[in-house]
């Protein structure tokens, strides 16, 4: 579990160190990240070879990067503490070095590029390109993240999402609105590290007029984000609304529509935290 929350816990000393310049906040993040990713005898593997497992069951994972999901937030976690006297250019090469190496893991290995082959169409597939896309971006590995920006519109995008705005992979699930909303989540983490590269079609790409976008999948989701016991589909618990403030600030970024930053403001209320995390300008 501490291998999802690290992440959490680096982006938010981040933002507090952003926001109020306390060198105490970045200090720590930085002590994480140098834990984690660049000590040699405390740092992580730049794999997750036993990320998951089923007893009695040695089969190959192919969704392994779930466990990785929210790994994508300590790039944005890097640019909040560039000014900080903490986070030198030995740290960045350092936090570089190991990310550089964890794409190749998931490339190459068995786990990792089961996680990404065509073969996986649905939520763990996409979380997967989402960690290419923003991993790669970060250590300037850019035709890298190109090419799997562009696989999401021109495959994963039309083999999730039908007219209806429905991902197709999702709803027959058994908590499908939760992993509905995760997949989507993950889209949007792909269109906004895009633009990046000034490529903004993603919030928009429709491969024909007989396949779903994003933008459809956007408002289809709404109105259950809003009101969840009115979701169609099964949902064999209750579903945890701070799935969809995950979601909505990045759909408010890509759309600029006040419905997704209404909704926001209506679920959140005024949390310090959580305000300066999804209201941040990318």
């Amino acid at each position: 579990e501490w291998a999802k929350e690290m992440p959490v816990q680096v982006y938010e000393l981040a933002l507090y160190y952003f926001y109020s310049g306390d060198e105490k906040h970045a200090t720590k993040a930085v002590q994480f990240l140098s834990d984690w990713l660049i000590n040699p005898n405390k740092k992580m593997n730049p794999n997750v070879n036993f990320g998951q497992a089923v007893y009695g069951n040695d089969d190959i994972r192919d969704n392994v990067l779930l466990e990785t999901r929210v790994w994508t937030r300590i790039p944005d976690a890097t640019l909040l503490l560039k000014e900080s006297p903490a986070y030198t250019s030995a740290i960045d090469a350092g936090v570089k070095k190991w990310f550089t190496e964890f794409i190749n893991w998931i490339l190459t290995s068995p786990s990792g590029s089961a996680n990404v082959s065509e073969k996986n169409k649905n939520n763990p597939a996409t979380v997967g390109y989402s960690q290419l896309v923003v991993f790669s971006a970060f250590t300037g590995q850019d035709e890298l993240a190109k090419k799997w920006i562009n696989k999401t519109k021109e495959y994963l995008i039309p083999n999730q999402i039908n007219l209806k705005g429905e991902q197709v992979n999702e709803i027959t699930r058994t908590r499908a609105l939760h992993y509905s909303t995760r997949n989507i989540w993950a889209l949007y983490i792909i269109a906004k590290t895009a633009e990046f590269y000034g490529i903004k079609d993603v919030w928009t790409a429709q491969s024909d007029k007989s396949k779903g976008s994003l933008k459809l999948a956007s408002n289809f989701l709404l109105p259950y984000w809003v009101s969840p016991s009115n979701w169609p589909y099964k949902q064999i618990d209750e579903y945890n609304k701070e799935d969809s403030m995950e979601a909505l600030p990045l759909a408010f970024v890509g759309y600029k529509d006040i419905k997704y930053s209404d909704q926001i403001r209506k679920d959140w209320g005024s949390s310090f935290i959580e305000y300066l995390e999804y209201s941040f300008p990318w």
